[in-house]
């Protein structure tokens, strides 16, 4: 009896504290936050859903709780815009979790705090990025210089940190070709008109497939498959992308790559640089040029060899599985060769 009552008096104690607490911080608006948890389970399988909702109650700037923490949730791209360009500096930093630690050893490029040492090691990589073109005329100066700064960070964070985006950009686009067989038809008739039958594209085809150029950008912008970026500290910040823009945007919920093309045909870079995948400001992923080049390599390739169908009894979901990309939910095409097969080395 005498632990009941001491564990009630704890308790009652805690919520004096707490209630206490929470009248004296100054919040921003947000939903009531529970003792101990806070909102964590009010977020659900699908946080960034449960953001996009809290956004149309509170505004776009509000205030959430997790544990221990406050977390000032960004909603839509203005606000974004206004906190990673206007005050990029501020929001540059990154939380001293013990899980972002563990990561290279404390010293990933992506999870490190803002600081001289980060600043150097990114300067170096841009230096080695921009000298990527030229690694075949000289591949050891840009190499060398990466690996004396970070032996394997770098490396890491360069390949590593764009494979997850790069394959879940893939799936997105494969799954939406087979979804919209007419999207995927006129892609066909570009890539042969552009190409033809005897070769395979390459990147000296892109400024004649800005059609295909803008299919990529419209599935980065429909599936915002990265809805919510990583914490930014003081106060801890997280970045939510509006999944579907539509105060800039015509009919957002509906899949039209010509949106991101111009009166001339030609890619639209005002309307490209609102896609923001790969965020903005002094984090923006140093990799995102050649993640662009990647898929637009892998998807041209694909198109040029094959078409892809799905199959007529199974329904084409655009659900996903929620992790630091939303990935689309198991399924299944069929590729068909559409011409000869070009690229094969036949074995000696």
């Amino acid at each position: 009896k005498d632990k009941d009552r001491n564990l009630s008096k704890l308790s009652i104690v805690y919520t004096c504290i707490w209630v206490r607490n929470l009248r004296l911080k100054r919040r921003l608006p947000g939903p009531f936050a529970w003792p101990v948890v806070g909102n964590a389970m009010q977020l659900g399988q699908m946080p960034h859903i449960t953001f996009a909702k809290l956004a149309k109650k509170y505004g776009n700037v509000y205030q959430i709780r997790l544990g221990c923490s406050d977390i000032v949730v960004l909603n839509g791209d203005k606000a974004i815009r206004q906190a990673l360009i206007q005050h990029s500096t501020e929001f540059a930093g990154r939380p001293n979790f013990v899980s972002f630690q563990m990561i290279s050893g404390g010293r990933s490029m992506t999870f490190t705090n803002y600081s001289k040492q980060w600043k150097a090691h990114r300067k170096i990589a841009q230096s080695s990025l921009r000298a990527f073109p030229l690694q075949t005329v000289r591949p050891k100066k840009p190499l060398s210089n990466m690996l004396q700064l970070r032996p394997w960070t770098t490396v890491t964070d360069l390949i590593g940190a764009g494979q997850d985006t790069v394959s879940t950009l893939m799936q997105w686009m494969l799954l939406l070709l087979v979804k919209y067989p007419d999207v995927q038809a006129k892609l066909h008739n570009l890539i042969d008109k552009v190409v033809g039958p005897d070769r395979l594209p390459s990147t000296e085809d892109r400024r004649s497939l800005a059609y295909l150029d803008a299919f990529i950008y419209e599935t980065m912008r429909f599936t915002s498959f990265v809805p919510v970026t990583i914490l930014t500290p003081r106060p801890q910040m997280s970045l939510l992308k509006s999944p579907h823009p539509q105060r800039h945007l015509e009919d957002p919920h509906i899949f039209d790559p010509t949106r991101f093309l111009d009166e001339n045909g030609d890619l639209d870079k005002d309307i490209t640089n609102n896609v923001m995948i790969f965020s903005t400001g002094k984090r923006r992923c140093i990799g995102n040029q050649i993640a662009k080049v990647e898929a637009f390599l892998f998807i041209a390739i694909l198109l040029h060899q094959c078409s892809f169908e799905n199959n007529p009894s199974e329904h084409i979901s655009l659900d996903c599985s929620y992790g630091l990309t939303l990935k689309p939910l198991r399924f299944c095409v069929t590729a068909k060769l559409r011409g000869k097969l070009l690229g094969v080395v036949s074995p000696a």
